[in-house]
Parts: structure tokens; sequence; C-alpha cells
């Protein structure tokens, strides 16, 4: 939900006071914080989640500042996600990082539910 703040005018008292007014957005996006890539079925993937996104690139780092992953598409990042492979393998347990960039179809840079453009995750083999 979006907070929207307007003027509401009355011309014949000739003044105005703001009001904030709670507005049902569509776009959203959200990431995990945790993940298991060990095949049970559950929790295998790191993807994204939202809806109203337009462009989009997503990056995950190790701790080292390594990229483990990237994908300039929404559909993939949503539907399939990282595997928690590097050069198939499977990546050691630890926290990693991710970053967005992008827009929303609405025009609005992405962000998460927080205002963020990363994040930080732990994954679990």
């Amino acid at each position: 939900m979006r907070e929207i703040f307007f003027f509401v005018v009355l011309s014949l008292l000739s003044w105005a006071w703001p009001r904030s007014v709670q507005a049902q957005s569509n776009e959203w996006i959200a990431f995990p914080t945790v993940f298991t890539p060990n095949g049970d079925g559950n929790n295998d993937f790191f993807k994204a989640y939202g809806e109203g996104v337009q462009d989009f690139h997503l990056r995950i780092y190790n701790r080292q500042g390594m990229l483990c992953y990237e994908t300039t598409s929404w559909q993939e990042a949503r539907d399939r996600g990282w595997d928690g492979k590097l050069n198939g393998q499977p990546a050691p347990a630890g926290v990693y990082v991710w970053t967005i960039e992008g827009t929303f179809t609405g025009g609005q840079a992405l962000q998460d539910r927080q205002g963020k453009k990363h994040g930080s995750f732990y994954l679990q083999p």
C-alpha cells in the first residue's frame, strides 16, 4: 500500500488542508530472506515475488563480492530463480546480497516493500 497525499480545496471557504489516503497498489516486489537449495522441493530456488514489474535487473553476490547470479528477465526471476549453484556446483552456505534495478509499470523505480533496492539472504544447503 502506498500513502498518497493531496490537498482538498474548498473554493467557497478559500482554504485547504492536507489529507492522507491509503491506496491499493498492484506494484510491489519482495525477496526471501533464506533459501535451501537441497532438492527437497521446498525453497529450492531464490525467486522474486511481485506484481507490476516492467524493467528488471537482479544481481546476487557472495560475501567476497563475486557475482553469483544475474538476470534481466522478470519472468525468469519470478518463475525459476537462482538454483544456488556456482559453476554447476552447490554454493557454500552463508549470507548473499541481492540488488535490483528497473521500474514498475507505473514508471516508479523498483524497490522492495521496505523501500530498499538491495538486501541479503541466507543460503542453507
